[in-house]
């Protein structure tokens, strides 16, 4: 039978309680025309950055030890927000969840382990709500950055991108024959770490990241061996659920992990690729080659809706990091 004919509802209101002020329910209602969600990113800028000027190899070196050289190497994503609208929208926050017309599937460390590369053991990450004055948050900066921002760079408890940008982007400032090389150094790989960890955690004010992230740059030792990757995870899953309850207009979530993963399970709305796909690792690598299908403002959404409510079980990969080769697999008993 064609699931399109019953719809993506419900069967009772027992379990998804959340229904009457969910995004489907203006969807499916037809009561409204909702446009796709715009996808916060926030570090476009710096990754145009890192691009055109290569930072010295001993930042490359210490954002790699610290865990994040595959995110690093990963770079900026384009982002189709029509495929990414209509999944959050099959998102439900009672059970972390995508309710599709064959049953139900979600994201999980495995997929965070293939996808971005990013560890997903280690100590967990729990972010305490921090109270300073405005002159403890500029003697952080100063202290931690080497350089004092002006009242213009700081909002609360946020900082301003571009400050970083434009004193550590192009690391114009370091000089290896100065006799304070090293100190600079420290400085430069916190800046860069500091854009490097806030890409994964975007938010909504579009050109800030926050300072909170800044406070575990102190002990760059330690800073690999929290579990980055259930940070992103969790990070994620609670972007979705906000994303998914009544009509909003932004998703704040790391929507590269949400869009490599729709591509790797759902390979018949993933692009094409122009040429044949290296299996590389992390898989998320893979995604930013030229491929054909182009986005749709506006319209993608309606399509991967029409897909996914006529989508049957086939269609859906349950092992795709199956032919990755042994040195990439994870430990068998690590997830259950």
């Amino acid at each position: 039978m064609d699931p399109a004919v019953y719809g993506p509802d419900r069967v009772n209101g027992n379990l998804l309680t959340l229904q009457s002020e969910h995004r489907s329910e203006a969807v499916w209602s037809r009561r409204e025309a909702l446009e796709d969600l715009r996808v916060r990113a926030n570090f476009g800028e710096y990754w145009n950055t890192v691009k055109n000027n290569w930072p010295h190899d001993s930042i490359v070196t210490a954002i790699t030890a610290a865990g994040f050289g595959w995110i690093f190497r990963l770079g900026k994503v384009r982002h189709d927000r029509g495929v990414i609208t209509a999944f959050i929208e099959r998102w439900r926050p009672e059970t972390h969840t995508f309710h599709l017309s064959f049953g139900e599937a979600t994201i999980t460390l495995e997929d965070v382990h293939h996808i971005l590369g990013l560890r997903t053991t280690g100590r967990p990450l729990i972010m305490h709500g921090y109270t300073s004055t405005p002159a403890q948050r500029v003697a952080l900066v100063r202290d931690l950055l080497g350089l004092s921002p002006g009242n213009d760079d700081l909002r609360k408890d946020n900082l301003k991108i571009q400050w970083l940008i434009t004193h550590f982007g192009r690391c114009h400032r370091l000089d290896e024959l100065a006799e304070d090389f090293g100190a600079q150094s420290i400085f430069h790989i916190r800046a860069h770490l500091l854009c490097m960890i806030g890409s994964l955690f975007p938010s909504g004010s579009g050109n800030y990241v926050q300072l909170s992230l800044l406070r575990l740059l102190d002990d760059l030792e330690s800073l690999g061996g929290y579990s980055w990757g259930s940070v992103v995870l969790s990070y994620l899953y609670r972007k979705m659920c906000d994303a998914s309850r009544g009509v909003k207009i932004d998703f704040n979530g790391y929507a590269t992990l949400l869009q490599v993963w729709i591509y790797e399970r759902f390979p018949t709305i993933a692009p094409r690729h122009r040429s044949q796909p290296q299996l590389t690792y992390p898989l998320a690598l893979r995604w930013v080659a030229s491929v054909t299908r182009t986005q749709v403002p506006h319209s993608q959404s309606r399509i991967t809706r029409y897909e996914l409510d006529n989508m049957g079980v086939e269609q859906f990969l349950w092992r795709p990091y199956a032919a990755l080769d042994d040195e990439f697999q994870p430990d068998q008993t690590l997830y259950l």
